[in-house]
């Protein structure tokens, strides 16, 4: 369910990107939060109905209204909005503020209780990105009990330098 509709009160926006994630993914961004907090370890192990959303759920849902603590309708389902992210803008003429952020965990409980994931991992610097690489592809293997001989059953990338 990438693209929900959102809605608050008689505003309507037919799709939003849904993202469901863990509280520690808004370390690994530049996204910074402008009003309120990132969700929390809390809402995570609590299953919380609460999300963070992108500056154009604001324009478009809460014109002239402080949307912290507002109930949003995503997928027919209420939220609790519990921050607002800095405006990001737009990326070969696409909006990258036209999103909603919800725990993975909501997100496992309510609609897909095993989703495709994406894991994320964030280097110090260039110089260990090899070596993380290289883990985070044992711990993958071991996870997912990879045999030695075996093709991986994940794909994985990394940014050029």
């Amino acid at each position: 369910m990438p693209s929900p509709p959102a809605r608050y009160k008689g505003h309507l926006i037919d799709e939003v990107s849904l993202n469901a994630v863990t509280p520690t993914f808004v370390d690994l961004g530049r996204e910074k939060v402008e009003l309120g907090r990132y969700l929390n370890d809390s809402d995570y192990q609590h299953n919380a109905r609460v999300c963070v959303i992108g500056q154009d759920l604001v324009d478009k849902l809460f014109p002239n209204v402080d949307p912290l603590d507002k109930e949003v309708m995503l997928a027919g389902l209420p939220f609790r909005v519990v921050g607002v992210m800095e405006k990001q803008g737009s990326t070969f003429g696409t909006s990258q503020d036209n999103f909603a952020v919800v725990p993975l965990s909501t997100y496992r409980m309510i609609w897909v209780a095993r989703p495709e994931l994406l894991v994320y991992v964030k280097a110090p610097d260039g110089q260990h990105m090899m070596e993380i690489t290289d883990e985070v592809r044992a711990l993958m293997r071991t996870r997912r009990h990879v045999p030695y001989r075996e093709e991986d059953t994940f794909a994985s990338t990394r940014p050029t330098p």
